[in-house]
């Protein structure tokens, strides 16, 4: 009876605040309001949602296609004022550049030794700068090297702008680190350290590096679409925390239902899921949440993912949430509609991964983007072929073309303020 009566307790509870393992230490942000978000998943609407219902504006913006700009594949994305500037990492190894209409302007090589650098857009150099351990590449948009500027600090991985940097890493191992705690975050004017944050053990900590599982989208830094201004999630821990200039602070703790949690009892507790295994918990438990991804707010909606193994195949965790209202929609079972030219605003459901693996890419601020392949969108508008719909000229002119080699259709999204 005492075991029923536990698991009804349970069963009732339905929300529980996330244990945060940084709490083993003490932790001090910067001052600034905390923002508590109850988010149940099941919760969020999802059946028969029209974009237009959400949505103010969606546009496809197809990208120029030629032989000096065809894209492998997607790995960043970040949308200024004037570009579209896409990283292509793996694949091509090549940065290219944009227009806000879809035309090609130029691209630059990413050296083998730049390994996944921060791509931003500099306005003071009126320059694409390409940042990596602490030095800064300078290149023209057709591609040309102009400088380069060297922190003097192979740590630094995020350009805060200015002589601001930060150097966000996690490095725990019961064998290489000696008993010494460090810090994830570490903010920094030129070499002088400022502040730093989120302490942990580097040889005792109960999360390894081995306990992150990783996914597509499961980097920890983001765009705001504020100049330098950056969102910064990490594994186990569900806040949302903002990185600038000399600040950084957490602006949003997301309480999830039970079922949908890492136990804080497992952190201390090491007798079923050991050190350097608790990552065996989410692949025994899928729906568990192991982190946030893709924080993007546009004003009172926040866009966001939950990572987890059991949506390691699926694009329901993908989330818009709006902060006044409270309203969660579930993001991936938005349907076209007049508003999207009866388009489909991801590639859900198709045989393509790049919403499932990347979802939302990116924030200028005002709109969310994701990226759909362009035969996709050719199809669908094949498909489409007898509902005499008006076309913008750039969505005629990819289907005239009709080339599955063609580059990816950008989408660009921006939410309504109320709903």
């Amino acid at each position: 009876m005492k075991i029923k009566a536990l698991n009804k307790l349970f069963f009732q509870l339905r929300f529980t605040v996330v244990y945060s393992w940084i709490a083993i230490f003490a932790l001090e942000l910067s001052a600034q309001e905390l923002k508590t978000l109850r988010i149940d998943p099941s919760s969020a609407l999802s059946e028969g949602i029209k974009a237009a219902q959400y949505l103010d504006e969606v546009e496809y913006i197809p990208l120029e296609t030629t032989q000096e700009s065809t894209i492998g594949g997607i790995d960043k994305m970040e949308v200024t004022d004037r570009y579209i500037i896409i990283t292509d990492y793996w694949i091509k190894k090549c940065v290219f550049i944009f227009l806000l209409d879809g035309s090609f302007v130029g691209k630059v090589k990413i050296e083998g030794s730049m390994r996944d650098p921060q791509v931003f857009w500099d306005d003071e150099q009126g320059a694409l700068c390409l940042f990596k351990d602490g030095i800064r590449n300078y290149y023209t948009i057709e591609g040309k090297a102009i400088s380069v500027i060297d922190s003097g600090n192979r740590n630094f991985n995020v350009y805060l702008g200015g002589n601001n940097y930060a150097s966000v890493q996690y490095n725990v191992s019961h064998v290489a680190f000696p008993d010494t705690v460090n810090h994830e975050v570490k903010l920094f004017q030129g070499t002088h350290i400022l502040k730093e944050y989120l302490p942990y053990n580097q040889k005792f900590s109960p999360i390894h590096a081995y306990d992150w599982i990783s996914f597509k989208d499961s980097r920890k830094v983001f765009e705001s679409g504020s100049k330098y201004v950056y969102r910064f999630v990490r594994p186990f821990d569900y806040g949302i925390y903002v990185l600038k200039d000399t600040i950084f602070y957490k602006e949003f703790e997301v309480i999830l239902p039970f079922d949908r949690t890492f136990p804080e009892s497992l952190l201390s507790d090491h007798s079923t899921y050991e050190v350097r295994n608790k990552r065996q918990y989410f692949l025994d438990y899928p729906a568990a949440v192991q982190q946030i991804s893709s924080p993007f707010r546009l004003n009172n909606v926040l866009f966001f993912r939950l990572l987890s193994t059991g949506a390691q195949w699926l694009s329901a965790d993908a989330f818009m949430y709006n902060l006044k209202t409270g309203t969660l929609i579930g993001f991936g079972s938005m349907m076209g509609d007049s508003l999207t030219y009866h388009l489909p605003l991801t590639d859900n459901g198709k045989e393509s991964v790049l919403f499932l693996n990347r979802n939302f890419y990116t924030s200028d601020g005002h709109s969310v983007y994701t990226a759909i392949p362009a035969i996709y969108i050719i199809n669908e508008m094949r498909d489409l072929k007898n509902k005499n719909i008006s076309y913008p000229k750039s969505l005629l002119n990819l289907r005239d073309r009709n080339k599955r080699t063609d580059n990816h259709v950008i989408v660009r999204i921006k939410p309504k303020e109320n709903f």
